[in-house]
């Protein structure tokens, strides 16, 4: 009775070793697909470089167009799977700096971005956006104003060819 038992144990571990190895694989596999870069990092490596930006900003509806030009020096980081970005002019007659971090996300099939500049304190999350890099539209929600009152945002990216 001992030995069935035992010869039983052994079959049922060594099947539960061969299922678990397998999933293993398998999470290995799905680990290199969702690191390595791809297609739409090769597309966005596209934008590396220095670029004039060209900027029009409504504060509100209704409210006359703010217009300012900037530096974007762009480059790829981390083995080609992020792009950062640091941008300099000025806004408003005040000097501007910002710097952002652009990735597609493999697994989830969208670009993320984070966006940091030296007009406020907090970092911004935009995304997700689509695979298309040519026309990124993008809602996001911040917390920058000067009544804490949570700011709602809509835009567009249109890169230039």
């Amino acid at each position: 009775m001992k030995r069935i038992i035992s010869i039983a144990l052994f079959s049922f571990l060594a099947c539960g070793s061969l299922h678990a190895q397998m999933d293993t694989l398998e999470m290995m596999k799905n680990w290199q697909d969702y690191m390595t870069p791809g297609p739409m990092q090769a597309m966005l490596a596209k934008y590396d470089g220095t670029f004039t930006e060209e900027t029009t900003m409504w504060m509100m509806p209704g409210a006359q167009a703010e217009k300012s030009t900037a530096k974007s020096v762009n480059k790829m980081m981390f083995g080609g799977r992020y792009q950062e970005s640091r941008i300099s002019g000025d806004f408003g007659g005040m000097p501007f700096e910002g710097y952002s971090i652009m990735g597609y996300d493999n697994a989830r099939k969208v670009f993320q971005l984070i966006w940091i500049d030296n007009m406020g304190s907090g970092i911004m999350l935009l995304g997700p956006m689509g695979p298309h890099y040519q026309d990124h539209h993008f809602k996001r929600q911040d917390d920058r104003s000067d009544d804490g009152q949570r700011n709602r945002c809509q835009g567009s990216v249109y890169p230039h060819q």
